[in-house]
């Protein structure tokens, strides 16, 4: 029997230091919801976390950009389809215009009235495109015939969407008729409006189409961003992340470890109490 080491205590005491870190681990990770809360949790695996987390907030930001992009062109195509019922009731005046009788006081009224509906049409379309802004660019008024709207597609600086914007005005269609521009006086030109009319239809048609397929490509590339957010976002969890039921099971466990250590200290400190006593009373007789 050993008096001056008492191992048995020194092996509870030792158990006890195991469980208080077992205890404050798991009473971190309970309490932050995160496995690794510093480098020294999982230095293997810190390093691969951040960059997943920042691959994902990397896709956020482009999802962000690509759903701006798509607003924006909701905009030009919802113009666009206001354009084209303009126009159609424009075609229907012009060819109405055509059609009378300024021989007559009554044909010659009708085509004023079907003129005036015309240079009101023509008007409506430029306030249909200087209305047509995002971000306080214009989108259909443009300074040149064609401008680029350039959308980031992706997390290289070259992944890019290059939109063709075109300028849609009255003027840029050849419909830009007026009492104080281009005037419709007799039938004939107002058979011309007629045809140039449904020459602006057709464009606004083409127009429209492109726009609509630069929205399905952009919506094809928001849904695979989407994706990767939360690929990516679950692989950072997966790491990241504490099990909390099995950390709760832990900590429960620690404690129970912690109390039984703590007992087995004091009871180790009472083993050799019988034999010092009796060297005690043996060294006074």
């Amino acid at each position: 029997m050993e008096v001056t080491t008492n191992i048995p205590a020194l092996k509870a005491a030792q158990g006890i230091r195991s469980a208080d870190q077992i205890i404050a681990r798991s009473s971190q990770r309970l309490s932050t919801g995160l496995r690794v809360n510093s480098a020294a949790d999982d230095p293997g695996s810190i390093g691969a976390a951040n960059r997943l987390k920042t691959q994902a907030g990397s896709f956020s930001v482009v999802a962000n950009n690509l759903a701006q992009g798509t607003a924006s062109l909701k905009v030009v195509d919802d113009t666009l389809t206001q354009m084209t019922n303009i126009l159609s009731e424009m075609q229907v005046a012009a060819t109405q215009a055509a059609a009378a009788d300024t021989s007559t006081t009554d044909g010659a009224a009708t085509f004023a009235a079907y003129k005036a509906a015309i240079y009101t049409y023509a008007d409506q379309l430029d306030t249909l495109a200087n209305n047509a802004v995002w971000n306080q660019n214009s989108l259909m008024n443009l300074t040149n015939s064609t401008d680029t709207l350039s959308i980031q597609a992706g997390i290289n600086s070259s992944d890019t969407i290059d939109i063709t914007l075109r300028k849609m005005t009255a003027s840029e269609l050849s419909v830009n008729y007026s009492s104080t521009g281009t005037t419709i006086t007799t039938t004939t030109a107002a058979a011309t409006a007629a045809s140039n009319i449904s020459t602006a239809l057709s464009t606004v048609a083409s127009y429209q189409a492109e726009i609509g397929a630069y929205q399905n490509v952009m919506q094809a590339q928001g849904d695979l961003m989407a994706s990767h957010i939360t690929t990516y976002s679950q692989a950072y969890g997966n790491i990241m992340n504490a099990d909390m039921a099995q950390e709760a099971a832990n900590l429960a466990a620690a404690q129970i470890q912690r109390d039984s250590a703590t007992a087995m200290l004091a009871q180790a400190n009472n083993l050799n109490r019988p034999l010092v006593d009796y060297l005690l009373q043996s060294s006074l007789r």
